[in-house]
């Protein structure tokens, strides 16, 4: 299970005004890492397609 939070900052102070659980979600691991996974990936082969020119 996962839960959505958001978070209130005072921008001047960077203090946390608030928190709150906005939805919680049943989700699997796979679900969880694959965007991470992608935005990562994607950045690692541009990086190598580059090197290589």
């Amino acid at each position: 299970m996962v839960g959505v939070l958001r978070t209130v900052y005072d921008r001047k102070t960077g203090e946390i005004k608030s928190q709150e659980i906005v939805e919680e979600l049943d989700i699997t691991e796979d679900e969880y890492y694959e965007p991470l996974v992608k935005i990562i990936g994607d950045a690692i082969l541009n990086g190598l397609a580059k090197n290589k020119v």
